[in-house]
């Protein structure tokens, strides 16, 4: 994929996928420079739902691969014209993987023995946030 001429992509969501996809395993300050590049240019889209819906796959994508804090993606955020309800998006995505993430260790600590006032401690859940995520 690292053939991929982005210049030469019309489409700007194929733009932006290929250029994230190619550059997620650049150095921290590379990378997050281009962010900065992919959110210009998705503000580039007329449909908001679209670009909405394209920053949130971007977000679970980039969270899930690679170990940013939220803040350097927000800080980037800051500089955009539609910075403020992008900033919330990533924020919710991150808060969202966090929480899944220890939802499954959570069903881990149970599966491997640990005793359910231990899991409530060191994953800050309620009994009753456990039942609704379907742990216990």
């Amino acid at each position: 994929m690292s053939k991929v001429d982005l210049n030469r992509l019309e489409s700007i969501t194929l733009r932006v996928i290929l250029g994230v996809v190619q550059k997620i395993w650049e150095g921290d300050a590379s990378f997050l420079g281009y962010l900065g590049e992919v959110f210009e240019l998705l503000t580039g889209l007329k449909n908001e739902s679209k670009r909405v819906g394209i920053f949130q796959k971007l977000f679970l994508y980039i969270f899930n691969v690679r170990e940013l804090e939220p803040t350097e993606i927000t800080s980037l955020l800051s500089h955009s014209r539609y910075n403020r309800e992008y900033e919330d998006l990533a924020m919710t995505t991150a808060e969202k993987l966090r929480k899944e993430g220890k939802v499954e260790d959570a069903k881990n600590m149970l599966l491997n023995g640990a005793s359910l006032e231990f899991v409530l401690k060191v994953t800050g859940f309620t009994e009753q946030e456990l039942k609704d995520y379907g742990v216990i």
